[in-house]
């Protein structure tokens, strides 16, 4: 079916919408310029502060419906969709896409009833990523020392790392004492190359529970 779930509700099956259009642009990236007196071109500063990471606006999500309802049903389907979605912050998923989601607040945007069927736009004023429905989790036991390596992805991620047993934690180099149970390291950054390398010292089951995400 091509049709758009909002939080729990259905264009289609919970509403009657038949989406017509649907507009997902690639998100802008945030550039910082500088143009510099008596200097060619300009200075890029885009990534100065991100440890060389370009970071990306909120992306407007523009979808259109045809409902499937009389003309004597309009009304109260405008005010079922203002009260369900209007304003409110959810997860929205395409079904020619599912297995990701977006997340920001919809909007209605318009609701013509000058001609029948009627027209009606939402939109979605959403976060850049795109997430994984389901979330990675990669288990692996240690005895002595172990290593995972996290298959790359866009969206850079802080794992939640949980230990059966007391370890110790290797990435980049520097050392993490692990605790039995679950551990988040803020200087524990997954993405692609070597940082998704972790190696493990001790004995135990070892979990990396993380979800990622894509443009």
């Amino acid at each position: 079916m091509n049709g758009v779930q909002f939080g729990d509700k259905h264009s289609f099956t919970s509403y009657n919408l038949v989406l017509t259009s649907k507009n997902i642009p690639v998100p802008k990236a945030k550039t910082y310029l500088i143009k510099v007196p008596c200097s060619d071109g300009v200075l890029d500063l885009s990534t100065a502060l991100t440890g060389g990471d370009m970071k990306y606006e909120n992306r407007e999500i523009s979808l259109r419906f045809e409902p499937l309802v009389s003309w004597g049903q309009l009304e109260q389907l405008k005010s079922r969709l203002a009260n369900e979605l209007h304003g409110k912050l959810m997860r929205v998923v395409f079904d020619v896409d599912d297995s990701y989601f977006y997340y920001g607040r919809c909007h209605i945007t318009k609701f013509n009833t000058d001609k029948y069927p009627a027209e009606i736009e939402i939109t979605l004023d959403a976060e850049p990523y795109k997430y994984n429905i389901i979330k990675t989790i990669l288990e692996q036991t240690v005895s002595g020392t172990g290593t995972i390596v996290v298959p790359d992805q866009k969206m850079k991620v802080v794992p939640v790392i949980n230990v059966s047993a007391d370890m110790e934690l290797t990435h980049l180099g520097a050392m993490h004492q692990l605790y039995t149970g679950d551990n988040t390291v803020a200087s524990v950054v997954l993405s692609s190359g070597d940082n998704n390398r972790l190696s493990f010292s001790g004995t135990g089951t070892v979990r990396i529970t993380f979800r990622g995400g894509e443009l």
